[in-house]
């Protein structure tokens, strides 16, 4: 009833704009609608960004009817926010750069500050950290010069991040540290909240689990900096995921039952998905394989259902900005799509259920020993089932909603004789190469239609054009030894390996090869990086859940599976497979 009555009022309210447009009401009544409008903007701004979106185009139509440009700069910085919340980067950009443009002619000192940090957040959005950096810079250099002191502390943590990201870390954690203790010092609640979830944060991303855990601890001793149940529900999921890290698995699911708790309170399937990913852990540690299992798909179905309905917020905005509502044809089509997957996904949950039931009953039987062998078909049929799903979405990507979007760019160009749309054209040919990219990513069909040899040398050249080092390959004559199955599970494992050698190595060069003896072919990826101590493999081995996966495919495959790495040496992958 609420959502009614805020679509009643956004659609009642531009009626008048627009008739006071034509008839030259008073500028005193346009501007209470204005703020009327900037109050169903913060009203809508997190919980309906597509209704706050049209709310801020409402603004700036009665801003720009006033002349006014310090209304001007607050529609637009409204319009860019919500723009960002929908994920339009690229377009909020071009809105913040106005924006700043206007303030600085006005020199107008808060509202520049405002826009270069917005910008900067932009930035920070699209992992440009260096550009992100440069504008937060900018922001303080002007909250210091016209003593806008309380905005520095925010912008001291967000520079700190960066810092870190940029692999800057010293100067990154002393940044956020020195920070923190301004706001301890000042008793700023809500920075000290931020500072301490920061810290504990970051030094989890940089492996230091307990000093995380105690950073998190810290903030058990300021209650009420997270009083409210969505806070409540960020802090016990922190918690819980630090614990899932220390292997701490009691302490782990007393956490996790209060973020369920909370999440379910806030209704939030964003955080109820984290949990179930986190309880199928908890479970498959305490060697609970049917519970794990049947939490992994609950954490796979709200993903899913998160991500749709994200999607489907993203496009019904696309229209608004484009003024495509003639197209509620297509979205009907893709709502109907929507129905389909959920029903298969029921199906797939309910026969995954079925299957873990009989596997369970079958392990009750059997003798202690058995249970290292039950641990191992329950990470194939893990493995398994998302490589059915990553080919399930990717085939649907192309040939459900591609083939729905590509409808609409036809349709588009039909009627596009005065290429006022040639924005909208752009943007939908942007979009079917990101879907297309995205398939690919998912399930290469070179792999499906050429085989395992042409799928290797297409990701090769990929990551060769993309990324700083040099991917060669000579595994031809090993592909006739392999099923198809195999060779998907062999192109997972290279594909884990180059992603691990362009993350951690620093190398510049990575070969794969394959040699056949008698009726065993042996495959050697290596790199010419830093390597690492072997000691450490099995700290490193026990923390890496890329480095689990591709020994389970191995083991998968009747093979054996070996890692050799020296400091300053490069890393060899060896493992040997028995030909079919």
């Amino acid at each position: 009833m609420k959502k009614l009555y805020i679509i009643f009022l956004l659609l009642s309210f531009n009626y008048l704009i627009l008739k006071a447009v034509d008839s030259s009401i008073s500028a005193q009544e346009l501007y209470k609608q204005f703020l009327v409008q900037d109050s169903l903007f913060i009203l809508s701004e997190e919980n309906n960004p597509q209704a706050a979106l049209k709310t801020s185009m409402a603004q700036e139509q009665i801003a720009n009817a006033l002349h006014t440009d310090s209304l001007i700069m607050k529609a637009k910085f409204n319009k860019s926010s919500a723009m960002c919340i929908l994920g339009f980067f690229d377009i909020a950009l071009k809105e913040l750069y106005a924006g700043l443009k206007l303030a600085e002619w006005e020199t107008n000192f808060r509202y520049q500050r405002k826009y270069l940090q917005a910008i900067a957040r932009v930035y920070q959005s699209m992992n440009d950290m260096e550009n992100s950096n440069i504008h937060f810079e900018k922001a303080k250099k002007i909250a210091i010069s016209h003593k806008m002191y309380a905005d520095t502390i925010s912008l001291n943590y967000e520079i700190g991040f960066n810092a870190i990201f940029l692999m800057d870390t010293e100067r990154g954690l002393a940044i956020i540290k020195n920070n923190l203790a301004v706001a301890k010092k000042t008793n700023n609640l809500d920075a000290i909240f931020l500072g301490l979830d920061n810290l504990s944060n970051v030094t989890a991303e940089i492996g230091d689990h307990e000093k995380a855990l105690n950073y998190e601890l810290e903030l058990l001793n300021y209650p009420e900096a997270w009083k409210t149940n969505y806070y409540k529900t960020g802090v016990y999921e922190h918690f819980a995921e630090i614990y899932a890290k220390l292997s701490r698995w009691e302490a782990c699911q007393q956490y996790l039952d209060s973020t369920f708790k909370y999440a379910n309170l806030i209704q939030s399937n964003d955080w109820l998905f984290e949990c179930f990913k986190l309880q199928s852990m908890v479970f498959e540690a305490k060697g609970n394989y049917k519970e794990a299992f049947a939490s992994h798909q609950k954490y796979l179905a709200l993903k899913d259902s998160v991500y749709q309905k994200d999607y489907d917020v993203k496009m019904a905005a696309m229209a608004t900005i484009y003024d495509l509502e003639a197209k509620q044809n297509q979205i009907q089509l893709l709502e109907k799509d929507n129905t389909l997957k959920q029903n298969q996904i029921i199906e797939i949950v309910l026969f995954g259920v079925l299957m873990i039931g009989i596997l369970v009953a079958f392990f009750i039987l059997k003798q202690q020993k058995e249970k290292q062998k039950l641990q191992l078909f329950f990470s194939q049929q893990l493995i398994q089932s998302q490589e059915n799903e990553k080919k399930r979405i990717a085939q649907e990507l192309h040939d459900s909603l591609g083939q729905n979007i590509l409808f609409i760019k036809n349709q588009l160009q039909k009627n596009n004789t005065d290429n006022k749309l040639s924005l909208v054209l752009e943007t939908v040919d942007n979009s079917l190469s990101e879907i297309r990219n995205i398939a690919k990513d998912l399930y290469p069909n070179q792999l499906e239609k050429y085989g395992l040899a042409a799928a290797v040398e297409n990701l090769s050249e990929k990551v060769t054009q993309h990324a700083d080092i040099f991917v060669s390959a000579d595994i031809q004559q090993a592909e006739a030894h392999l099923s198809k199955q195999a060779q998907i599970h062999i192109y997972r494992i290279i594909q884990e390996a180059i992603n691990n050698a362009i993350k951690h190595s620093q190398a510049s060069a990575l070969r794969i090869t394959a040699l056949t003896k008698g009726n065993v072919t042996e495959w050697l990826i290596q790199d010419n990086g830093k390597g690492f101590d072997k000691t450490m493999l099995a700290k490193k081995h026990q923390n890496t859940f890329g480095l689990l996966g591709m020994e389970e495919r191995v083991k998968m495959l009747g093979g054996k599976w070996e890692i050799d790495s020296t400091l300053q040496q490069g890393t060899k992958l060896i493992f040997n497979l028995p030909n079919n």
